[in-house]
């Protein structure tokens, strides 16, 4: 966590990028413009929208759901919005998903290796080349696991809610927020 903190105060948007992939555990498309990114009451918890592997062409019919986050959410608001600010961030707003990546992987993915691979905070995983964008989804989803995930909810279905393969309005309503709330949070 505190690689990712550290790269949220860099000086480069690609550095920033890779820490809220850290910290969020989103797509990197969805960060850069796709997903809609609001807060809660919660202190580590935002709620998107946008989520791209549900191919959802308009943002104002996706469905909502909450996200912990690694860091304070504050921060990751923040962030998020000083990352999309940037002129070279700006630019991609209205490209596909596919274009966004292929402009950015590069640069992305230096800084990933930089700071995950190289520093060894995160092994490459067998079969595999180099530590990738999806290997820090997964290590934010064991993160976001050992912090929040009710000890009455099984780590499955908290995934489910926390990576969006299972979302809705419906869920939000029904007291989601509320197993985040009772849950204690140990942050370092």
């Amino acid at each position: 966590m505190n690689k990712a903190k550290d790269l949220l105060t860099r000086e480069t948007p690609y550095e920033w990028a890779v820490g809220l992939l850290a910290v969020t555990g989103r797509r990197f498309s969805e960060i850069v413009a796709k997903g809609e990114f609001k807060p809660t009451h919660h202190p580590y918890a935002i709620s998107f929208r946008g989520q791209l592997k549900k191919g959802i062409q308009d943002i104002e019919k996706a469905q909502t759901f909450l996200i912990a986050t690694l860091i304070d959410a504050d921060k990751v608001l923040k962030a998020i919005y000083k990352f999309r600010a940037h002129p070279r961030i700006q630019e991609l707003a209205e490209l596909s998903p596919d274009d966004i990546n292929s402009r950015l992987n590069t640069s992305v993915r230096h800084y990933i290796k930089s700071s995950f691979e190289d520093s060894e905070v995160l092994p490459v995983l067998p079969g595999e080349k180099a530590v990738t964008a999806h290997n820090l989804r997964g290590a934010y989803a064991e993160i976001a696991t050992h912090f929040f995930c009710p000890p009455n909810q099984g780590t499955h279905r908290f995934l489910q809610q926390h990576l969006g393969h299972v979302i809705g309005e419906s869920e939000l309503a029904k007291g989601r927020m509320r197993g985040l709330r009772n849950t204690t949070f140990i942050i370092s």
